[in-house]
């Protein structure tokens, strides 16, 4: 997962962690891809869209990587459903479940 706020990015891990996700932090879009890439067993990325660089663009370029990839979208004006296949999204300020409920909505079927 990919947060720019240092204080959300620990509480997003703490949620996810508690639910049983293995969870990489990071708090740039780089540093979410090399993370992604370098580790096959990630289904789910979670980005923040404030951080610096268009998360769509970040989305493309994972899918080129790995095309079964699932994403939530985190950020201002996140309407609380799905933005195309394996793709949802959500606002800040977002509650556990609606986190929760976003990851397992794009969680790649295995």
């Amino acid at each position: 997962m990919a947060e720019s706020d240092r204080a959300v990015r620990q509480l997003t891990w703490a949620l996810l962690t508690r639910a049983g996700y293995t969870t990489h932090v990071a708090g740039d879009l780089a540093t979410a891809i090399a993370a992604c890439a370098a580790d096959p067993a990630v289904a789910v990325v979670v980005l923040d869209t404030s951080l610096g660089g268009d998360p769509w663009n970040a989305v493309a370029q994972l899918r080129q990587q790995r095309a079964t990839l699932g994403f939530v979208l985190v950020g201002e004006g996140g309407d609380g459903g799905h933005a195309g296949p394996g793709v949802a999204r959500i606002a800040k300020p977002f509650t556990s479940a609606g986190l929760l409920d976003a990851v397992i909505a794009v969680m790649p079927a295995r």
